[in-house]
């Protein structure tokens, strides 16, 4: 008799693995720890592939700006399975207190978006408050730059002939002034210094602008900077004191012809003097931007005399008269303060003998120092500025 047959069922265990990507963000969150403000900080976030196929991100964003990653890396970004990238990210904060950001990186792993939180938390390196108490009778110490090439013997004679009302205009000022006349290559005076004790200084100063020069005559920053250079063991002895006004008038019918740039000179003067705030330079050249019939544009002149709160006057008029005042004020008044840290212009406030000055002022971050516009403080004047400092990332 035949056996019944018998149907056996075994379970057999099925596995298998999706082919997905899926992407992992490390550390989440990122804390930056405490950031000074002009000093970015920075470090690294791992982007991870923890699935089984390529991940591919095509995006990723920082809703805050303080925060960003470099660009060593191009969109999309390709990662392998067990593959991972750095990101390398800053945070560079410009006001203070804490601050969190959720970047988030798109891909094709099926969650689509993934967001992670970076931390941080801003302050400012320390807090200042400069003050300045504005001379009475502040001393000013003046160099006259003048071309000496054909051209000029015109206006020469029209700055000697103005040279006596220029002081008397600068008597309203001060009588704590030096004069003198530097035209030569090497910067060294033709006229001596000059002081409201010095006998017939209007004749010396006539016969000085009209002699001298050189090779550098229609290089006026050359000479300037020599002159310069010339203070102390040199052959313009100790002219330029510690805590003048050093005023520098280039008189010219050319444009600046220096083998250098005009801020090159510029910087150097200030390196000399040892600030910003006590260097001008003016000149009476042709006119911005395109000159006149009798003078080309005095480029390198007009750039420089604008950056030190300079004087720039056209070299064309008829009459020099109202000059004298510009010159003599500008060879007094100090509307530049130079900062004793730089500072995060956000913060500043400034004060004119003890009133809150809330506008006729800007920052200049390149010179550190607060410049006021019009109102300019005189002698015994008191300002104050108070403000929060950069760090200084060294």
């Amino acid at each position: 008799w035949p056996r019944p047959k018998v149907k056996v069922v075994t379970p057999v265990a099925l596995l298998g693995e999706g082919l997905t990507p899926e992407l992992e963000i490390s550390p989440d969150p990122y804390d930056f720890g405490v950031t000074y403000i002009g000093c970015a900080n920075e470090g690294d976030i791992t982007l991870s592939n923890v699935g089984t196929e390529t991940l591919i991100i095509d995006e990723i964003s920082f809703p805050d700006d303080s925060f960003w990653a470099d660009a060593s890396y191009s969109l999309p970004l390709s990662i392998e399975p067990e593959g991972s990238v750095n990101l390398h990210v800053y945070y560079d904060p410009i006001t203070e207190g804490p601050a969190s950001n959720l970047m988030s990186v798109s891909s094709n792993e099926p969650m689509g978006v993934r967001e992670a939180l970076q931390e941080g938390k801003a302050e400012f390196a320390a807090w200042y408050s400069d003050e300045w108490e504005l001379m009475v009778d502040p001393p000013a110490d003046i160099i006259f730059l003048v071309d000496q090439s054909c051209s000029m013997n015109d206006d020469q004679s029209r700055l000697a002939s103005n040279f006596s009302y220029f002081i008397s205009q600068l008597s309203n000022y001060t009588s704590n002034w030096r004069v003198m006349v530097a035209n030569n290559d090497n910067g060294c005076t033709n006229s001596g210094t000059l002081t409201p004790n010095t006998g017939n200084f209007s004749g010396i100063f006539t016969s000085a602008v009209q002699s001298g020069g050189g090779y550098y005559t229609e290089s006026l920053l050359t000479v300037g900077l020599n002159a310069v250079n010339q203070m102390g063991s040199g052959c313009n002895g100790s002219f330029m004191r510690p805590n003048a006004m050093l005023h520098l008038v280039m008189v010219s019918d050319e444009p600046e012809q220096s083998s250098n740039s005009w801020s090159y000179y510029v910087q150097e003067m200030i390196n000399q003097k040892g600030s910003a705030a006590l260097v001008r330079i003016s000149a009476i050249a042709g006119d911005y931007p395109s000159g006149c019939y009798s003078a080309a544009y005095g480029s390198g002149y007009y750039e420089a005399a604008n950056y030190t709160g300079g004087a720039f006057l056209s070299i064309c008029a008829s009459s020099w008269a109202s000059y004298m005042q510009i010159l003599a004020a500008t060879s007094i008044n100090q509307d530049t303060f130079e900062l004793s840290a730089p500072a995060a212009e956000s913060t500043i406030e400034v004060y004119v003998n003890g009133n809150l000055r809330t506008d006729k002022w800007y920052y200049d971050a390149g010179l550190q120092s607060v410049i006021l516009q019009d109102d300019i403080p005189e002698g015994g004047d008191k300002i104050k500025i108070d403000y929060a400092a950069l760090a200084n990332c060294d």
